[in-house]
């Protein structure tokens, strides 16, 4: 048969050809291996640098890269590239950051995988913070519920532990055990009564009004200064009381009572409060919420909480000083009444008393920039202070003195000491707070003569003239005079002696977790600062 001729196709090459071919297929896979290569090595040192995050969905995990031989130059595909991504919180930690932390995080898009939702970051963290250090973190917890308890049996046991027969700390004296000795109908009334008339007079559109430092979203509140209204309201009442014979030892006889009256409407009024905060806006929280009812309910859920015009912790506050100053002029008045004389010690208690809370009073605006009015929500821890606190623990020393009259001291030498002593505390604490309040509102002020250390907040830290003597000379001041009230009632007692040991405790604790905040947000410019003023409270002590 012929032979079949071969087509063209398959038409054998040269040889010449054929290395050619070979040399061609041989280079091309060098500079493919060559070029997987250097993309290796790059993805690696990529990687190095900033490590991703293991992902749990095979799909998305980064595929092996096998090493090209040169028989199989096949193509080498390039891995999908994968964003680092975090995790998002739970809804209770988004709210903490949101609501309790120094730093707002603007969030912009959020991308699912798989069960577990993504959340990237993508705008920069931005400063959010008052003039005042705002609490950080989470407040207690469940122990909120513990400190209510405590508060309250405090409360009655400080009550119940001075009497006409004896004042001891660790003695409770014989106490009726019906409940009408704790509870009455009249007294409740009485107490309501005085609430909802300064409730009453803060609403009438008279005094000044001041704007409140900053808030989270860089607006400020309008608080209105007529708490001297109030304080001629209640001297004249006071004086018609006297002048049409009403018995001045009403809260001497019912003191009981009258304790357990203002635990009730603390409780009352701070559960109120709270139910209203529900609803408060992101920008009224307070920062030690956490959204659990024990802590919430103790540390407060609405920083700033208003009623009508006015501002209910600025309102509370002013009824609670205008309360101390009247039980104090009641128990003047029943010693006068019973004895046709007063006692120098008890008169000389009374008169600081009474000064202090007309100054307060007066320079009601610097009290909003106050640790209380900037950093602290009405809670219950609040409410009790106010409502009971002040009226009733404060006052300890004037109703130790109207018990016991021949405890008081009386020489004429020894009253002088204490008052010097008194004047010391005030000018302390009304200087430095006028000092703050004045840097507050303009730091370039000629007065200073050093205006502060420039933060990176673009604020100032004051640190001349009572600020650069200690930290907290407002607190040095409070203390000093606390000493003062006690100093009239003698030492035979310490009963009269717990208030200043109370406040000394209290404001450490609270100067240290402040500190720790301010450290947290100035950093450097605070290590400056506390290295030029390096004392707290007291000079060379602490």
């Amino acid at each position: 048969m012929p032979a079949r001729k071969s087509s063209p196709s398959k038409a054998k090459k040269s040889p010449a050809k054929k290395a050619g071919s070979r040399a061609r297929s041989r280079s091309r896979s060098r500079s493919t291996v060559q070029s997987t290569t250097r993309v290796t090595r790059s993805r690696s040192r990529s990687s190095a640098r900033t490590p991703i995050p293991a992902v749990e969905d095979v799909s998305l995990a980064k595929p092996k890269t096998k090493r090209a031989s040169s028989k199989s130059p096949a193509r080498v595909k390039t891995p999908p590239r994968i964003q680092p991504v975090v995790e998002t919180p739970s809804p209770k930690v988004t709210r903490r950051i949101q609501e309790q932390t120094v730093y707002r995080v603007t969030r912009s898009s959020v991308t699912a995988t798989g069960d577990a939702a993504k959340l990237k970051v993508t705008s920069k963290v931005t400063s959010d913070v008052t003039d005042s250090a705002v609490a950080a973190g989470t407040g207690p917890g469940h122990l909120g519920g513990l400190l209510v308890v405590f508060t309250i049996v405090l409360t009655y046991y400080l009550a119940m532990a001075c009497s006409k027969k004896q004042c001891e700390l660790f003695k409770l004296p014989p106490c009726d055990q019906k409940w009408q000795t704790f509870f009455n109908l009249e007294v409740m009334g009485v107490s309501l009564a005085f609430y909802a008339a300064v409730f009453f007079l803060a609403m009438i559109p008279i005094g000044t009004v001041v704007q409140g430092q900053p808030l989270k979203d860089g607006s400020r509140l309008d608080y209105r200064c007529n708490g001297w209204l109030t304080l001629i309201a209640a001297g004249a009442a006071f004086g018609y009381a006297v002048s049409s014979g009403c018995p001045m030892d009403y809260v001497a006889k019912h003191y009981l009572q009258f304790v357990s009256a203002s635990v009730i409407i603390s409780l009352i009024f701070a559960l109120e409060v709270f139910m209203c905060g529900r609803k408060a806006p992101a920008n009224q929280r307070c920062p030690g919420s956490n959204g659990t009812f024990l802590n919430d309910f103790w540390m407060g859920r609405e920083l700033n909480p208003r009623c009508s015009s006015f501002d209910v912790k600025q309102v509370v506050f002013r009824s609670g000083m205008i309360a101390w100053m009247m039980v104090d002029w009641m128990y003047l008045a029943a010693q006068f009444k019973a004895d046709q004389k007063v006692q120098p010690a008890l008169a000389l208690v009374v008169l600081f008393h009474t000064l202090y809370v007309v100054m307060t009073v007066k320079n009601e605006a610097m009290l909003v920039y106050h640790l209380d009015f900037a950093a602290h929500g009405f809670g219950f821890m609040l409410s009790i202070g106010l409502f009971s606190f002040l009226p009733f623990l404060y006052t300890y020393t004037t109703r130790f003195l109207y018990l016991h009259p021949a405890e008081g001291v009386s020489h004429p030498i020894y009253l002088a000491l204490i008052c010097l002593v008194e004047g010391a505390g005030l000018l302390a604490f009304i200087g430095s707070n006028l000092q703050k309040y004045e840097f507050r509102r303009n730091p370039s002020r000629l007065i200073f003569p050093y205006p502060g250390i420039r933060t990176s907040t673009g604020k100032y830290l004051l640190c001349s003239e009572w600020w650069g003597v200690v930290r907290r000379p407002n607190y040095l001041g409070d203390l000093i005079m606390a000493l003062a009230w006690s100093l009239p009632c003698g030492y035979s007692h310490a009963l009269p002696y717990f208030y200043p040991a109370y406040l000394l405790v209290l404001l450490m604790v609270r100067v240290v977790n402040d500190e720790k905040r301010c450290h947290q947000r100035y950093r450097k410019s605070w290590i400056k600062y506390t290295k030029l003023v390096p004392y707290r409270i007291i000079p060379y002590i602490f």
